[in-house]
């Protein structure tokens, strides 16, 4: 059984010896429920909720960076989150807190009653596990929230590893993460895969150099993921079967 040429062509022609996915955006659609914890969250210190449409546009480099747009109740930028981070854990420091602890709270407590497997993803499971393809997750989610979803969605069996946001030192769009898998898959960037939905997946594999499919639907900041120039795009993973 062999595997699709779009997905060969990436890889020298050869099958893919690690298939790495993003979470959110890419296999689930999680932000209903990250959603309602953000609003919980800014209800319980007083705040106005926001909504889901907003949270969607706020999803993409972890939960602390998620916390910080919703108390400064607007985007901002990758290359800027680590220094608002500083800002609001050092001069905020209570309300720092009061946002972090709120939104764990609220959102480990339903992390799952209105997440859903976006359509194509057990289709291209499958089609990669009947061909003995390894696949990882590789997420900026933390590994309190990952696990209990994996599991309530019953994707956990297809995943020999589960790389976090905490895993490593550093996230995507940082090349450690993808590293960390390669060393514990012991192949080469080459020989394998990234996919993912946001500027921060493209960017992490093009860090790591390795080659990256990007999905159209999910949580790019309201943009275009073709602008990042994936290897490949596809509005559904069936496209890649």
């Amino acid at each position: 059984m062999s595997l699709n040429e779009s997905m060969l062509g990436l890889t020298g022609g050869k099958p893919p010896e690690l298939v790495m996915f993003d979470l959110d955006g890419t296999l689930i659609d999680s932000v209903p429920d990250i959603a309602v914890a953000i609003d919980r969250m800014l209800e319980s210190i007083g705040r106005t909720a926001v909504g889901e449409g907003q949270v969607r546009n706020w999803v993409g480099n972890g939960s602390a960076a998620l916390v910080a747009r919703a108390l400064m109740n607007r985007q901002i930028p990758s290359e800027k989150i680590d220094q608002t981070l500083d800002d609001l854990q050092t001069n905020q420091t209570e309300l720092w807190k009061k946002g972090v602890a709120g939104f764990q709270h609220f959102y480990s407590n339903d992390c799952a009653e209105h997440t859903r497997i976006y359509p194509g993803v057990i289709e291209f499971l499958d089609y990669l596990a009947e061909r003995q393809v390894p696949m990882a997750i590789l997420t900026n989610k933390p590994t309190l929230f990952t696990g209990p979803i994996l599991e309530a969605l019953k994707l956990d069996h297809y995943f020999g590893q589960v790389v976090c946001g905490d895993t490593c030192e550093r996230k995507k769009p940082e090349p450690d993460q993808l590293h960390y898998l390669l060393r514990k898959y012991d192949t080469k960037a080459e020989h394998s895969l990234m996919i993912g939905d946001s500027i921060n997946d493209v960017l992490a594999a093009r860090n790591a150099n390795v080659p990256v499919i990007a999905v159209s639907y999910g949580y790019n900041y309201d943009g275009p993921i073709a602008n990042s120039n994936p290897d490949i795009t596809v509005d559904s993973l069936a496209e890649l079967i």
